[in-house]
């Protein structure tokens, strides 16, 4: 994802709230990008998934941690639109 880190953090919450929907069933308006994915019902399996997909699409390796310390769509598209090449798998 060659872009800005403000694009890249855009397109993170676009695809977060559109797989976010998606596992609950909800339009993408009622996503609230500053509450905790534990408001939404989410424990600890599905919040892993999410981040396995999310890695499949950037290409990344992420800690598994990475739900934990940065529990919202808002804080975790903050997070690796800035520090999202630390994360890029060498091999594509």
């Amino acid at each position: 994802m060659d872009l800005a880190p403000e694009e890249r953090e855009q397109e993170i919450i676009q695809w977060l709230v559109e797989m976010l929907s998606s596992v609950l069933g909800v339009g993408p308006d009622e996503i609230d990008l500053d509450k905790p994915f534990s408001y939404y019902g989410l424990g600890s399996a599905e919040a892993v998934m999410i981040v396995g997909d999310l890695e499949a699409w950037l290409h990344c390796t992420f800690p598994s941690e990475l739900s934990f310390d940065f529990p919202t769509i808002g804080s975790l598209a903050k997070h690796l639109g800035s520090e999202l090449d630390k994360y890029l798998d060498p091999s594509p």
